[in-house]
């Protein structure tokens, strides 16, 4: 995966941001900027100190919007994404399980394309406009199926996070498990979230202390699915997904600031 230059684009026309699903059909200006590629999570509990990682306040110059992209969509090939039809791509190569840093880049309306990497740009499979809003962070998450993948376009609420709390936001994106699901921490029995439909997201404020979390799908109240435990940091925003490998098999990823993606597997 590799970030290249964003050319200077001809602003499209605003219009208002929100936080919003692109189905078959969904980062822009400034100066070039190299990023450091993710390195591997190995921490079984993994508390992130990455590089642009954790905390409120997001961005250092107010002028600036930041983005990330993460590729969660089993069976799609690496994707490169362009911006403004301006070649050559923006992002290429980005595989499965594969998420970028956040990175800066002008606040302005951007077009987005993804495609398979490598192919024309005639072959996107899909095509969207997309506001960055100054001093905010973006997310842009690739899923679905191989044969209609889609894309949600996030605005990540990582302001006025509690310095003693850590901000989650909690998303299912597992094409095999049922269309809603009740999220459970299992160690307290506490439901994190009710009835969370596929493709929905949701942020939510948790104290910084070992979770375990299970899913119910087939609303009965007990979590069918218990995945391995972890750990954020005080103080940090981190978003975690729900989803199935290609063979159906459901894990949690998550997505750190910093680009990291552990996983945590399905307990026996």
């Amino acid at each position: 995966m590799r970030w290249t230059l964003w050319i200077a684009l001809g602003a499209c026309t605003p219009k208002p941001a929100e936080e919003t699903d692109v189905p078959v059909d969904t980062d822009e200006t400034v100066p070039p900027e190299p990023t450091v590629p993710p390195e591997p999570d190995t921490d079984p509990v993994p508390t992130d100190t990455d590089p642009g990682g954790g905390g409120g306040g997001g961005v250092g110059d107010p002028t600036d919007a930041e983005i990330r992209i993460l590729h969660v969509s089993p069976g799609l090939p690496s994707q490169d994404m362009v911006v403004n039809a301006m070649l050559p791509p923006t992002l290429t190569d980005l595989r499965f399980l594969e998420g970028t840093p956040y990175v800066a880049r002008a606040y302005a309306t951007y077009a987005f394309q993804f495609l398979d990497a490598g192919r024309p740009l005639e072959e996107a499979w899909t095509t969207f406009d997309y506001e960055l809003l100054t001093g905010r962070r973006h997310s842009m998450v690739l899923y679905g199926p191989e044969e209609a993948p889609a894309v949600l376009a996030l605005l990540d609420d990582d302001l006025a996070i509690d310095p003693a709390q850590v901000r989650i936001r909690w998303t299912h994106v597992a094409l095999a498990l049922a269309p809603t699901v009740t999220l459970i921490e299992t160690l307290t029995g506490t439901v994190l979230t009710s009835d969370l439909p596929y493709g929905g997201t949701v942020e939510l404020d948790h104290l910084p202390e070992l979770m375990q979390v299970g899913a119910d799908t087939d609303a009965d109240g007990v979590a069918d699915l218990v995945f391995e435990s972890f750990q954020r940091t005080a103080g940090e925003y981190f978003h975690i997904l729900l989803m199935t490998e290609v063979d159906g098999t459901p894990f949690l990823i998550g997505h750190a600031s910093g680009g990291v993606t552990p996983r945590r597997e399905l307990l026996p």
